[in-house]
């Protein structure tokens, strides 16, 4: 979803 803190939920945005 969007790089926030949490672990991206439908893509690997900048977390993973």
């Amino acid at each position: 979803n969007f790089p926030l803190d949490l672990a991206s939920v439908e893509a690997p945005s900048a977390n993973g």
